[in-house]
């Protein structure tokens, strides 16, 4: 399986079953990611207390996967973000999954 199939096996992990502040932290974490970070080692460690089904998906994978698989994460998380108003109810999943779905192709 692709580090992309994983990501969208992945998804319900990130969303909806964290907190939008939650969702914030994980693109803060993703943003400050050290280009030289080892596997996304530091990330998987970072992002276990909330989500440890993504931090163990890093955790397995290596090289340029690692890089795609938490690239499409960072893009999902954004995505989330960007549908989900803060007055508003958060976003339908199976629309997130399929706009995300949809951005892969």
């Amino acid at each position: 399986m692709s580090a992309k199939h994983d990501a969208f096996d992945d998804l319900p992990h990130l969303y909806p079953a964290l907190t939008r502040s939650q969702i914030e932290w994980v693109v803060t974490l993703l943003d400050e990611r050290p280009g030289t970070d080892s596997g996304g080692m530091s990330v998987a460690a970072a992002i276990k207390p909330i989500a440890p089904a993504i931090a163990e998906r890093v955790q397995s994978l290596s090289g340029g996967a690692v890089d795609e698989y938490l690239r499409i994460v960072k893009g999902a998380a954004v995505y989330v973000l960007a549908s989900w108003k803060a007055v508003a109810a958060p976003p339908d999943p199976d629309n997130v999954y399929q706009a995300v779905r949809n951005i892969e192709r």
